[in-house]
């Protein structure tokens, strides 16, 4: 049994209490994650559990309490966008954070910067890499 948490669930149960925390303050919340298959696919690796294919080509797995659906419309191109949305008030917020898979979770918000500044998605995986080692 894992003790702890891998760095792509890290990352998503930090966006999920982010959003939670700043859009529904309320306690009375039912938040579950959109974000690409191929990250749906890492969380299912990562925490064992199984990834199923849902309606519409979407697949779907579970990282413990948080509910998370592939979608193909959330993948690129450049980077993936990722969605927490209230399955309870249907509201949803498109976190301001992008992932690449060939950019580690930790260094995705360096890549949404680079390409929020016009940068095309080469030179932006190219600067989320810089300081990585």
């Amino acid at each position: 049994m894992r003790d702890v948490a891998g760095p792509y669930e890290q990352a998503v149960r930090t966006i999920v209490e982010d959003a939670g925390a700043y859009w529904w303050p309320d306690e009375y919340r039912v938040l579950a994650v959109g974000c690409p298959p191929w990250l749906a696919d890492r969380l299912a690796t990562e925490t064992c559990h199984e990834l199923t294919p849902r309606s519409g080509g979407n697949v779907a797995t579970t990282v413990k309490d948080i509910t998370v659906v592939g979608c193909a419309d959330l993948d690129g191109p450049g980077a993936g966008t990722i969605v927490v949305h209230d399955l309870v008030s249907g509201w949803w917020y498109d976190v301001p954070t992008r992932c690449h898979p060939d950019v580690v979770p930790h260094r995705w918000p360096h890549l949404t910067l680079a390409l929020h500044s016009g940068l095309n998605p080469g030179a932006a995986v190219d600067i989320a890499a810089i300081g990585w080692h």
